[in-house]
Order: C-alpha cells, then structure tokens, then sequence
C-alpha cells in the first residue's frame, strides 16, 4: 500500500465518521452541493440566488427519481396504500416502516437514485469517480 492509498483510506474513514453523525436531509443537503460546485468551474462565478436555485433544481430531481425508484419496487397492490399514506402527512418514519414491511430498502432505492442523478448530472465525470 502506498501513501496515496493510506491517505485515500484515512479519508473515506474520515467521511463515513462524519456521514454517521449527520441527518439523512445534512447528508442530501452536501450531496446535492457537491456536485453543483463539481459541475461549476472554478472560473465560474454564479450569484447566491443562481447557486440556490440549482441546488432547489437537484432536489426536485432527486425527489422525483426516489420516488420513480420506489414505485419501481414496490409492489403494484401497494402503491394506492403508499399514496395514501403520504397524502395524509404520514411522518417519514412511518413511510419507511411501511416500505420496509414490503421489503423495500429505502437506503438502497435512495442511493440508486442517487447515483444515477449524479451519472446523469456531471456525465462522464461522475462514471470516472466511481470507477
């Protein structure tokens, strides 16, 4: 193992501690402004209301590709009790719990729709980063 390596390990060590003490909107909240600094140059200067309205752009996306992903495993005879679910302002725990008796990973639906915004967003540059 090289130094580059320990130093790549220390960091994912470093990012998995903080990602553990952080809420599952903090964790959306970095993720969606990383990859607008990311698809930024650095030469490239946008005003506060331009850099909020392309984070507010993301979530929408991502928003719409969960639930996308969700429908898309959730069983069909589920989906009207999902709908009703959400409609009467169920907390998200209960959603989760819901999904889960349905064997539906919520984790594994968010980061599926997750990764694929971002292949989506920065292109090629995001299949670089996972490869």
């Amino acid at each position: 193992m090289n130094d580059s390596d320990i130093n790549q390990q220390q960091l994912d060590e470093q990012v998995q501690k903080a990602l553990e003490n952080m809420s599952t909107e903090e964790v959306r909240d970095v993720f969606i402004e990383s990859m607008v600094l990311e698809k930024l140059s650095d030469e490239e200067e946008v005003d506060d209301e331009v850099f909020e309205e392309l984070k507010k752009d993301l979530n929408d996306r991502l928003d719409g590709k969960i639930n996308e992903k969700l429908l898309a495993v959730l069983p069909e005879d589920k989906v009207g009790e999902l709908d009703s679910i959400i409609e009467g302002g169920a907390d998200p725990e209960k959603i989760r719990s819901m999904l889960a008796e349905n064997n539906v990973s919520v984790d594994d639906v968010v980061t599926g729709a997750m990764k694929e915004l971002r292949e989506e967003y920065l292109g090629d540059a995001a299949k670089d980063v996972e490869e």
